[in-house]
């Protein structure tokens, strides 16, 4: 990853800002790689992404994008955060959670997991809403900093929950993502799933 940032200029010192044209968990998923698996922290989100910034009249260009010279960053060795479907396989003591929306985990979901979908941690303007992202904690009643295990169909709304978490001040730390999610789980149909609505205790 390094070497790919380097090729777009990224210097140790260099403040990085992602964005999409969606919902911003691509986006996300750049800024979990590198502030949570590199611990590289000089690394921002766009709040509301690419619609909120031309809805604010933001400044836009066109055409190929200007050449750069190359940087000079250097990533830490990557830790631990990412899971495998053999380690959640195993895993008994991190809660799952599911950042799909709640039409889809009710159709397959991992055993015992809990729904907090991403999308509706985000307010009409597309922007994460902390009250929101608070509550649906305290409904779940998760409390940081219990580490968690997020997942979603292919680790991208997982990032985007990861983010939502952070903004509302959880320690990216115990924020672990299962990087196949459900994708790799159903990839082999003797792995037990569920499905229906999960009652919270």
């Amino acid at each position: 990853m390094s070497d790919a940032l380097r090729s777009l200029g990224v210097n140790q010192h260099s403040l990085v800002v992602t964005y999409d044209q969606l919902n911003g968990a691509y986006a996300a998923r750049v800024w979990y790689l590198l502030a949570g698996v590199f611990g590289w922290r000089n690394v921002r989100v766009l709040d509301g992404g690419y619609a909120r910034w031309v809805g604010t009249q933001g400044t836009i260009e066109t055409g190929p994008a200007h050449s750069v010279a190359c940087g000079d960053i250097q990533l830490s060795a990557a830790r631990p955060l990412l899971r495998s479907t053999e380690q959640v396989e195993q895993e008994k003591q991190r809660p799952l959670v599911c950042a799909l929306r709640r039409e889809p985990f009710q159709q397959a979901h991992i055993p015992g997991s809990i729904n907090l979908p991403y999308p509706e941690l985000l307010n009409p303007d597309g922007l994460i809403d902390t009250l929101r992202v608070a509550e649906a904690l305290r409904n779940a009643k998760i409390t940081p900093p219990e580490e968690l295990l997020l997942y979603c169909g292919g680790g991208i709304n997982a990032a985007g929950l990861a983010l939502a978490l952070v903004s509302a001040g959880y320690p990216i730390d115990a924020l672990l993502l299962y990087d196949d999610s459900l994708n790799g789980w159903l990839s082999d149909k003797h792995r037990p799933v569920s499905s229906g609505q999960v009652t919270h205790p």
